[in-house]
């Protein structure tokens, strides 16, 4: 009798159609009404759960593509565009990098998902790897574009210039020109980027066009093998020591210039650089300066103000943390004022125009304190863990008082042998000799005129 049972069990259980786990035993099957409904119930739920272990696990729809173009001068766009592709495969984008000169504004007529990283360098003027691009773009011919482009831009710019972030904001409003769809705001960013662009970012993905259009998202974006990524950045420099400084013009001559040499022992391979890229150094204010600044805003150095990162003394955040020379809209703005002569640095706003100001209203208008770049003027076959630089003192005359570079003259004058220096390496990818020994070089050299080729 048991065998029988188990026989008939089983030949309802496999006789079943196809995918259907919902198991139904005959009425002539040896069981009364209320046993043949418990079986059902247990052999249902049974035969559910093995159809879908077998199946295993549901395929995920794929990432949407995104395309990411940048324009880059000093990298640092480049640096954001990488983090912007880490960032979308956890949003459902699968991202592509690349330069903005390699691809025509026609070409953008094939994607439905643009975003732009561009900088502004000089005068207004795009930079180097995105010039051809911002020319074709901003033609009188340049073709239409679909409203299924849908895409977004940020800028970097520095707003002590005139033309800030020009770049960036011609190619935003020439897209929308010419048919294409913003998902948001394009974004004037300053030299302190970094929250500007991480709510950009944010905002971007949170877009009604682009959260309809996600796909799988994952942890983060697959490792590409062959992208370094260094360890000392920008916002966390190798503490390198100063070895040497050694003035190199004449006691005569009209500009003081300085051969520094640093020294990056400890580094390792995360300090190594090539032959044409740029050191980046972050440099401290100057003591006199700072006390001028106190004087004339009468206060006494010793106030406590609030940043982010927390609370300070007043004259530690001048002398190490802010830009204590630059006059933008952003400081008139926060300090009441309306407007200033031009050229005005901050000292003179505060001797002339007499702001009433406490010293939260006073660091609340001040731009954070950056980093400076220079040519490197040494090889590292030559000098192996240093790395040497050839600075021209910035001094000059500004209503009728001598200013002068806060790195320039930290780097010559100010700071003494042994010293720490933050440092970071920043690669120039289009500034490297050809591998090429037959082809003709012309070389250039502006500042100094000696860095990049010594």
């Amino acid at each position: 009798m048991k065998n029988q049972i188990i026989t008939q069990l089983t030949s309802v259980v496999e006789n079943r159609e196809t995918n259907d786990t919902v198991i139904n035993l005959p009425e002539d099957s040896p069981f009364d009404a209320e046993q043949r409904q418990w079986l059902n119930g247990l052999l249902t739920g049974i035969s559910t759960i093995a159809a879908a272990a077998n199946a295993g696990p549901e395929e995920a729809a794929p990432a949407t593509p995104l395309k990411v173009y940048y324009g880059s001068q000093s990298g640092n766009c480049e640096v954001l565009s990488k983090d912007l592709k880490k960032f979308s495969a956890t949003q459902g984008f699968e991202a592509e990098l690349a330069e903005l000169d390699t691809i025509t504004p026609a070409d953008l007529a094939a994607h439905q998902h643009v975003l732009i990283i561009c900088s502004t360098f000089g005068e207004g003027e795009p930079p180097d790897n995105a010039k051809n691009f911002y020319t074709a773009l901003m033609a009188s011919d340049a073709a239409p574009l679909p409203a299924t482009l849908n895409f977004g831009v940020c800028g970097l710019g520095d707003s002590s210039y005139t033309h800030f972030n020009k770049a960036g904001e011609d190619i935003y409003s020439r897209l929308v020109e010419l048919g294409a769809t913003p998902c948001h705001e394009w974004i004037s960013c300053d030299v302190s980027f970094e929250d500007d662009y991480a709510a950009w970012k944010e905002a971007v993905f949170k877009s009604e066009v682009f959260v309809n259009a996600a796909g799988a998202s994952s942890s983060a974006a697959s490792a590409d093998p062959d992208e370094y990524e260094p360890k000392y950045t920008k916002n966390n420099p190798f503490i390198g020591n100063l070895i040497h400084v050694e003035t190199l013009s004449g006691p005569d001559s009209a500009k003081c210039v300085n051969h520094i040499e640093i020294s990056l022992a400890g580094g390792g391979e995360d300090v190594d650089y090539h032959v044409g890229d740029a050191l980046g150094v972050w440099p401290l204010n100057c003591a006199k300066e700072v006390n001028e600044i106190l004087k004339a805003g009468s206060f006494t150095g010793k106030e406590i103000v609030e940043q982010k990162t927390g609370s300070a003394s007043l004259r530690v955040l001048l002398q190490n943390k802010l830009d204590i020379h630059t006059v933008n809209a952003k400081c008139l703005e926060t300090w009441g004022l309306s407007e200033a002569p031009d050229d005005y640095q901050v000292v003179d706003v505060l001797r002339e125009l007499k702001p009433e100001l406490d010293a939260q209203m006073f660091v609340d208008g001040l731009r954070a304190l950056q980093p400076r770049l220079y040519s490197i003027a040494s090889s590292p076959k030559k000098h192996p863990g240093e790395v040497h630089l050839t600075v021209g003192e910035v001094h000059y005359y500004l209503f009728d008082k001598e200013r002068k570079g806060v790195a320039s003259t930290w780097l010559g004058d100010r700071l003494s042998a042994g010293s720490n220096i933050g440092v970071y390496i920043q690669s120039s990818a289009h500034f490297h000799i050809t591998g090429n020994d037959d082809a003709p070089v012309i070389m250039i050299g502006p500042g100094t005129g000696i860095a990049p080729f010594r």
